[in-house]
This record gives structure tokens, sequence and C-alpha cells, in this order.
């Protein structure tokens, strides 16, 4: 993964489905789900599901494999994990900054001012 791919990706979780996809194929667990089963668990009609995960794969966070008539995708696991990291690494930066502002607010010792 490279910092390239970020706002692609960002922009590829901005949409509820996109999200609620995510959301099954990560409790679907390594083997994933075919188009079928998402295509089921969404309510969604078959094309609306391959709009969505061609979306995903293009934004690297899911992949599929074509397994007899059908179409297995998965969660790309370094994917998710480059995207958690990089929104904890922002957490900490505004964590910094806020104990900075903090400690700036802070009333002087008696005597010491």
């Amino acid at each position: 993964m490279t910092p390239e791919k970020l706002p692609e990706m960002f922009r590829a979780l901005g949409d509820q489905t996109r999200l609620n996809t995510l959301g099954f194929l990560a409790a679907c667990g390594p083997q994933g789900a075919n188009a079928g089963g998402i295509e089921r668990f969404l309510n969604i009609k078959s094309n609306v599901v391959g709009h969505h995960t061609g979306t995903l794969e293009a934004a690297g966070l899911v992949t599929s494999q074509k397994s007899g008539r059908y179409v297995v995708y998965r969660i790309v696991p370094e994917a998710m994990e480059y995207l958690t990291l990089h929104l904890l690494n922002l957490h900490k930066v505004l964590l910094r900054q806020k104990e900075g502002e903090d400690a700036n607010n802070q009333p002087s010792p008696a005597g010491t001012a």
C-alpha cells in the first residue's frame, strides 16, 4: 500500500452499500463470499453488487477470484491494516496537539507567574 492510494480507498468507503459490503465480507472471514451471497445479504441487485465490488477492488480493499461459475470476493487484510494505521497516526497527532493546548491553558503555580 502507498500513501497515493489513500484518497481512492477513502472515496470507496464513502458509500453505505460499500461499507455494508465490507462488513459482510469481514464477517465471512478469509473464505469471502460470492456475488450472490452479497446480493442476498444486502438485498440489492447483481449489477449493483458488481458496481460496488468493482469500486472496492479498484481501491485495493477487496480481491476477486473466479471459482467455477462464481466470483468470490475477499477483503484485503493489509489494506484494512493500512487504513487503520493511517487513522491511528492521525489520532496520535491530534492527541499530542490537544495535550499541548491543555498544557498551555494550565494556570501557573502560585508564586511562579
